[in-house]
């Protein structure tokens, strides 16, 4: 993999990133997705890749500071879920989840859970269902 410092002056994208197509107009909203646009974005993906950034960090990317992005403002009809494995009476492994729609969908086609340990994206877009219009835009 060769990385491509020249295309974006505030970015670093891997070398042959697919291209922003002008004519089709959905197949350009897929392409300039967040879901998309991390796997070959340096930028995207450090501005998912914490859930919550204390007030003193920052993360500077060829000097300008990478604006984090909060994947559950893009979702409309959000249900919060308490959930709780059944490992045990400790109640600390007990999380909230956060689960809606893109705003986008079904335009998108992107669905997936974006998994976070310890405040760090470990799983992003994670896949847990099959490829069909039934869970197209779940997030």
């Amino acid at each position: 993999m060769e990385l491509d410092f020249e295309s974006d002056v505030k970015d670093i994208i891997l070398a042959g990133a697919p291209k922003v197509s002008k004519k089709d107009v959905l197949k350009a909203l897929c392409q300039q997705h967040l879901a998309n646009k991390f796997r070959y974005s340096l930028r995207e993906y450090l501005s998912i890749l914490y859930l919550r950034v204390p007030a003193h960090f920052r993360i500077i990317l060829r000097g300008q500071e990478v604006q984090r992005h909060n994947i559950a403002d893009d979702l409309k009809y959000l249900e919060f879920i308490f959930y709780r494995p059944h490992i045990g009476p400790n109640s600390e492994a007990a999380v909230v989840t956060t689960i809606g729609l893109l705003k986008d969908a079904p335009e998108v086609n992107i669905n997936g859970f974006c998994v976070y340990h310890k405040n760090r994206l470990i799983m992003p877009f994670w896949d847990v269902a099959s490829q069909n219009n039934k869970s197209r835009g779940v997030v």
